[in-house]
């Protein structure tokens, strides 16, 4: 009982605290992936895929959104599992394009896809945001020409 509730004061504290420069925030996802990708993401510090930003969801939850390109799909952002990251892993609960040519960050993307009872579903009523009003990092800009 004790575990229990030292482990949920300290979930707790890690959601209170406020977001890092860069973080984001995914809302209005529907169906039985909603839990895992609603939720704010922070940008982990020097870690990179396909020459972008790695994030960590905020929270005791195990989930990343990274840049990663399966063997028939383009390169997009997923929100996947931690025991499924890396640049060629596409198992996940939602993910959105990212443009090829401009390398756009999460915030970026306007169509996100979640798997839904019924499979992997558009949902207009995704939005993401910066979550945080600091200035984004140096080493997270995306340069477009390169």
């Amino acid at each position: 009982m004790i575990v229990i509730v030292v482990h949920i004061f300290t979930c707790f504290l890690q959601l209170a605290k406020p977001p890092i420069p860069g973080s984001f925030t995914i809302a209005g996802a529907e169906g039985k992936s909603a839990g895992s990708v609603n939720g704010i993401y922070e940008p982990i510090s020097g870690e990179k895929q396909h020459g972008l930003p790695v994030y960590k969801k905020k929270g005791p939850q195990n989930l990343y959104c990274e840049a990663a390109k399966g063997a028939t799909s383009a390169l997009r952002w997923y929100v996947k599992p931690g025991n499924n990251r890396g640049p060629d892993s596409t198992v996940c609960f939602g993910y959105a394009a990212i443009k090829e040519d401009a390398k756009t960050l999460p915030q970026d993307s306007t169509s996100w896809t979640v798997n839904t009872a019924d499979g992997f579903k558009a949902q207009e009523s995704i939005t993401v945001v910066l979550a945080s009003t600091a200035p984004v990092p140096e080493d997270m800009v995306v340069n477009p020409l390169h």
